[in-house]
């Protein structure tokens, strides 16, 4: 059965409690959402209990952390609701409708920007990291097998192993019982035996040549 039966994410939630909305900085939120909603809860299948910190080392020493990391920065420089919203936040701010703020240098503004800005700003990009990762499909689902597979190995358990691809291939086949070579096989040496007879025919024909042919017939028909 599937790992993912013995584990839920309200239970994984009221032992690691984080909130989808946070202050902290998109990679932190990523790192401990990553594993504390994604692990599977196996204590009675596992030959030692694994800790979510023993799942994140692995995938942190192999560089899974880093590819993921930099999948979902990739996603949300792509995500058009949050620059729009994020340019909304830059034009309504109160550091660019100061009076004044066109003399200040651009080092001061966006460091003002920053001061203001950043919490809010942080606030949308860690929800936006949340739906990514939390998702059931796309790298939602990647990051769900690829911790899986991680705490599988972890854990003494090999990986479910994959269906096999004549299965795949011929599933009607399979339940059937029926195995299509035989009877093209048959054919073919009903066909083969066929093309035998009329070979034979068409090689007396030749040999005996149609005035033969003729002679004999006519010796058949008088009774000699």
């Amino acid at each position: 059965s599937s790992p993912s039966r013995f584990y839920s994410r309200k239970r994984l939630s009221s032992r690691f409690p984080i909130s989808p909305i946070s202050s902290s900085p998109v990679a932190k939120l990523f790192r401990e959402g990553l594993v504390l909603l994604q692990l599977p809860l196996l204590p009675q299948m596992a030959e030692h209990v694994v800790a979510p910190e023993d799942v994140l080392e692995s995938l942190m020493n192999d560089g899974t952390v880093d590819a993921i990391r930099m999948k979902v920065i990739s996603q949300l420089k792509a995500n058009e609701d949050m620059k729009r919203d994020t340019m909304v936040m830059v034009e309504q701010s109160k550091t660019l409708n100061t009076p004044g703020a066109e003399k200040q240098s651009k080092r001061d503004l966006f460091d003002a920007l920053r001061r203001e800005l950043e919490t809010p700003v942080l606030e949308k990009a860690s929800k936006a990291v949340w739906e990514i990762i939390s998702g059931t499909d796309g790298l939602g689902k990647e990051i769900t097998d690829t911790v899986e597979k991680v705490f599988l190995r972890l854990s003494g358990h090999a990986e479910r192993p994959a269906a096999p691809v004549s299965t795949l291939n011929n599933p009607v086949q399979e339940e059937n019982g029926d195995v299509g070579e035989p009877s093209t096989s048959s054919h073919r040496k009903r066909s083969f035996g066929d093309a035998e007879i009329h070979e034979g025919g068409d090689a007396d024909a030749l040999a005996n040549g149609p005035g033969k042919r003729s002679a004999i017939e006519s010796s058949e028909s008088s009774g000699v």
